[in-house]
């Protein structure tokens, strides 16, 4: 898997000649979760690559998302130019960044994606193909405390018809780009985002899922408890759900799936727990391959726990 789909994402500021207007949450439709990567850049200086996802809800304001962060270019302007921590000031500088996570989910921002007095000021809204995200950005060492915190924009479609190509990711400070952005919830369908209004019983119903990157939504129902231990031991070929909590019960973190249909797919899914280990931030995956890799070595960031609990699943939408 290249480096860059390896949780390295970022923000800035704009300025130069523009300002930022951020709305606060009111009551909105229904949204849903999402899973992103892509390159952003088109101010004077910085480039920056992002990846992650998340489940949020406007009308509840309700959001978890998280990912990776790097800095491929110095950034020079903007908020990713000068750190909120002063244990590790500068700006972000090319192959500095770790992971992002979220302070707020927004209802809407202004935004451009060169910064130039010339180019006009446009505004994304939260729906159920954007979501408007205030993040914080670690740095390699941050631990709990962040060095930036700016605003993006996630979408599935454009959000700047008047800038050449399609952007549909925007970091404030340092431009616009072209993602691979996955929206499971589109108009008109019910709400599965993992909010407390939502459904969150995973046991019996549909919820969003990873599956090499891209975001899917699954259908899922436990297995008898009888018979699930002589299943598993006897069943050589059954997938693979990794999930944060017992899914029974609501997710820190969107689940990661080990196939799909036509990729080796069994209907029958074991259930394996992520458990972080003691100095490692918990944070969302989007493949199996970045949890086997995190997994491994003599210093794991997590371990794998295997249950005795089995699942029918089916995949029933993706991108």
């Amino acid at each position: 898997m290249q480096n860059r789909f390896q949780w390295k994402v970022t923000l800035s500021v704009v300025f130069l000649g523009t300002f930022l207007i951020v709305s606060p949450l009111k009551a909105g439709p229904p949204e849903g979760a999402f899973g992103f990567n892509g390159t952003v850049s088109g101010f004077p200086t910085g480039e920056v690559f992002m990846v992650g996802g998340g489940a949020y809800n406007l009308a509840t304001d309700f959001v978890h998302s998280a990912g990776g962060f790097s800095c491929l270019k110095d950034v020079g302007q903007g908020p990713l130019s000068t750190s909120l921590n002063p244990d590790d000031p500068g700006m972000c500088l090319a192959g500095q960044g770790v992971r992002w996570d979220t302070a707020a989910l927004l209802a809407s921002t202004t935004f451009k994606c060169t910064g130039a007095a010339s180019e006009t000021l446009k505004t994304a809204t939260t729906s159920n193909t954007t979501v408007v995200l205030q993040a914080d950005l670690y740095r390699a060492g941050d631990g709990i405390e962040e060095s930036f915190t700016a605003n993006m924009i996630v979408s599935s479609t454009d959000i700047a018809p008047d800038i050449s190509g399609f952007q549909n990711l925007w970091v404030q400070g340092v431009g616009c780009g072209t993602a691979i952005a996955h929206f499971s919830i589109k108009p008109g369908q019910a709400d599965v985002a993992l909010a407390s209004e939502a459904t969150t019983n995973g046991a019996a119903g549909e919820m969003p899922a990873f599956y090499d990157g891209e975001l899917f939504t699954i259908n899922m129902k436990e297995e008898p408890e009888k018979g699930s231990d002589s299943t598993i031991a006897n069943n050589k070929s059954l997938n693979k759900i990794y999930v944060s909590n017992d899914l029974d019960e609501e997710q820190d973190f969107i689940p990661v799936i080990d196939a799909i249909q036509g990729d080796g797919f069994n209907p029958l899914w074991h259930q394996i727990l992520i458990v972080f280990n003691a100095g490692f931030t918990p944070h969302q995956f989007v493949s199996d391959e970045e949890i086997e890799q995190a997994a491994a070595g003599a210093n794991p960031e997590i371990n794998l726990v295997e249950t005795d609990e089995v699942y029918r699943c089916s995949v029933v939408g993706g991108e």
